[in-house]
């Protein structure tokens, strides 16, 4: 396997653990924010209240959650290539 081959599945990887990242946040983000509503509006019966301002309040948190994970990434990949331009040296 030549390096350029090496590097293209490491890239493909990277990206496709970003990907599962940011799906999994979602998906948590989301639940906690439907079943948090769910038991509050119960224990203050108060049906869709806080469900719904839980729901929205969760949009900016997992924008927030993806552009950290984003951010990592790139560090990540900035990071590799420093090395690999010095190893190349």
């Amino acid at each position: 396997m030549t390096q350029s081959d090496k590097s293209g599945n490491k890239a493909i990887n990277t990206i496709l653990l970003v990907m599962l990242q940011a799906g999994v946040a979602t998906v948590v983000i989301v639940l906690l924010s439907v079943f948090g509503g769910l038991w509050l509006d119960e224990q203050f019966n108060t049906k869709p209240l806080f469900t719904a301002i839980l729901i929205i309040a969760g949009i900016p948190i997992t924008v927030a959650v993806m552009y950290k994970i984003a951010r990592q990434t790139v560090a990540r990949i900035s990071k590799s290539e420093k090395e690999n331009k010095s190893i190349d040296s």
